[in-house]
C-alpha cells in the first residue's frame, strides 16, 4: 500500500474530462461529433498540448529536450492521460509502460496490439513508433522515461551484466533494432513489490522532494532486478554483443587517459583492425565515442558534484580547459558554466 497515489491517479485532470468528451463524442452521433470538432481553435489545442487526431497530423517524434524532463533528473515518471486518443509517436528516450490498473491498448510498430492488463510492462527502445489508449475511468498507466544519452552511467550494473535486459539496451544503445520491446506480465495478488516500486517512482517524481532524482534511479534499478528475478529469462550475447560490451568496459575504466594505440594493444589487436572494429560496432569512431564518453560524464559531475570545473576537465582526461570548454559548447550550446548554472537554479526551484 503506497499511501497517496491513489487519490492523486484517479483525481481528474482538466485535459482528461476533455478527452472523456472527445471521446464519448466519437462513439455517438457522427454528425454531433463532426459539429463537436468544427467548433475546436486547432491552434488552442496545439498550445495546450491537446491531441486530436480527427484535427490534424498528430505524429511526433519526441527528443531528450522536451519539456517531460526536468533539467536535472535523467528520468521522467509521468501518468499517462486516461481517454487520450491513440496516436502514433516515437521518441529519443526508453520508456517503460507499466499499467496500475485497468486495461490499456498498445500498438507498436503499427502491427503488434497488445491488450495489457494490470501488473503487465513493456519497455521500449527509443525509435519505435507506438500508441496507447486507455479508455476507462480506473485505468492507470505509469510512463517511466529514460534517457539514452545517460543510461550507460546511471545504469552501469544492469549493462555489466548478461542477461534479457542488459541485452535489450546495450542493443537499442548501439542503435541495433533487432527487437523493438520487451514484455513482462507480473500481475501476481500474492507479490505487489513491483507495483509499489512503480508507484513509490511516481510519487518521488510528482512530490519533487529533495534528492527525488537520486531515490527513482535506485527504484528503477530495483524495478529492473525484480523484473530478472521474477521472470528468468536471458539472451546470450553472441561474439559481437561481447565485443562491444568490453569496448564500453574498457571506456568506463580508462576513459582519463584512453587512446586509439593503448585501447588497441588492450584488446591485442592491430591499431587498424581495433579501429575498423569499433567503427562497425559502434557507428563511432574511437575518438568519437571518447569524446561523447567524457562529456556525458563532465555532465554528471557538473550536476551532482560541487568541482570547479577545470578539476572535472582534469578528472575526465582534459589536459586544456580551452579545449575542453569548446567542445562542451560545441557539443551543448552552451558553457560548462553555464550548463551547471543551468541545473542548480532548477535544484533551488524544486526545492522551495
Amino acid at each position: 500500500m503506497i499511501e497517496g497515489f491513489d487519490e492523486i491517479v484517479l483525481a481528474w485532470e482538466k485535459h482528461e474530462l476533455f478527452y472523456k468528451e472527445l471521446y464519448e463524442k466519437k462513439k455517438g452521433n457522427p454528425a454531433e461529433y463532426r459539429r463537436f470538432l468544427s467548433q475546436l481553435n486547432v491552434e488552442d489545442l496545439r498550445e495546450e498540448g491537446l491531441v486530436v487526431p480527427d484535427l490534424y497530423d498528430t505524429f511526433e517524434i519526441y527528443g531528450e529536450t522536451t519539456p517531460i524532463f526536468d533539467l536535472n533528473t535523467d528520468i521522467a515518471v509521468w501518468k499517462h492521460s486516461r481517454y487520450t486518443p491513440a496516436y502514433l509517436h516515437a521518441h529519443r528516450y526508453f520508456e517503460i509502460v507499466c499499467v496500475v490498473s485497468g486495461h490499456a491498448r498498445h500498438r507498436v510498430s503499427g502491427e503488434t496490439v497488445m491488450e495489457l492488463q494490470p501488473g503487465d510492462i513493456c519497455i521500449l527502445p527509443d525509435g519505435v513508433c507506438h500508441s496507447l489508449e486507455v479508455i476507462n475511468d480506473d485505468g492507470i498507466v505509469i510512463n517511466v522515461m529514460l534517457k539514452k544519452s545517460t543510461f550507460q552511467y546511471t545504469f552501469f550494473d544492469i549493462l555489466s551484466s548478461d542477461n534479457l535486459l542488459s541485452r535489450f539496451f546495450q542493443d537499442a544503445l548501439l542503435e541495433h533494432k533487432e527487437n523493438n520491446y520487451l514484455f513482462f506480465r507480473t500481475g501476481n495478488e500474492e507479490d505487489d513489490t513491483i507495483e509499489c516500486c512503480i508507484k513509490a517512482m511516481f510519487l518521488n517524481y510528482y512530490k519533487h522532494r529533495k534528492y527525488y532524482d537520486k531515490m527513482i534511479k535506485h527504484l528503477v534499478s530495483c524495478l529492473f532486478i525484480l523484473l530478472l528475478r521474477n521472470y528468468n529469462k536471458y539472451y546470450i550475447p553472441d561474439k559481437n554483443s561481447q565485443k562491444e560490451l568490453k569496448i564500453m568496459r574498457y571506456l568506463q575504466e580508462h576513459y582519463a587517459d584512453a587512446t586509439l594505440e593503448h585501447a588497441a594493444a588492450y584488446f591485442n589487436y592491430s591499431t587498424s583492425y581495433f579501429s575498423r572494429m569499433v567503427k562497425h560496432n559502434t557507428g563511432c569512431n574511437f575518438t568519437e565515442l571518447l569524446v561523447k564518453y567524457r562529456l556525458e560524464l563532465a555532465c554528471r559531475l557538473l550536476r551532482e558534484s560541487r568541482l570547479k570545473v577545470g578539476e572535472i576537465c582534469e578528472i575526465i582526461g582534459y589536459h586544456n580547459l580551452e579545449h575542453f570548454n569548446r567542445q562542451f559548447r560545441k557539443e551543448f550550446d552552451r558553457t560548462p558554466t553555464q550548463y551547471r548554472r543551468e541545473h542548480r537554479d532548477n535544484v533551488k526551484k524544486d526545492q522551495i
